[in-house]
């Protein structure tokens, strides 16, 4: 299993928090991927390593901006979030930090339900598009 692990460097906690998600996966067997820009801070290989298609899961650590950024980002990888609430509202990242281990053994173990959620577009008056 191949996972890509991400955590928003504006919320003071999210790099600890990271690194004890990477500790825990690799303990379990998981590849663990992040971004060019974080993966020497959790000590992980860079995502530019692995095909987006062979990634199993996102887990992005930080609130619903952090989900858009990365779907933004890496329109290529089509795979589901794990997504952890550092932020306020948490309608997309919806597993709370105390939540987080007994969440992923769940993960693990699969034991876990995919929510499909829908993508927006959008076309401004100039004629051009836009899409999160």
């Amino acid at each position: 299993m191949i996972i890509g692990l991400f955590a928003n460097a504006t919320k003071k906690t999210a790099k600890n928090i990271a690194i004890g998600i990477k500790e825990f996966l690799e303990e379990h067997g998981v590849t663990v991927v992040s971004s060019t820009e974080y993966c020497h801070e959790i000590g992980c290989p860079d995502i530019s390593e692995v095909k987006g298609k062979d990634i199993d899961f996102i887990i992005p650590i930080g609130g619903d901006g952090t989900i858009l950024r990365l779907i933004h980002k890496y329109p290529e990888i089509d795979a589901p979030f794990f997504a952890i609430n550092m932020g306020g509202l948490g309608f997309m990242a919806d597993i709370p930090i105390t939540d987080i281990y007994p969440c992923l053994e769940e993960l693990l173990e699969g034991k876990y339900e995919i929510q499909e959620r829908v993508m927006i577009q959008g076309n401004i008056n100039s004629g051009e598009s836009w899409k999160p």
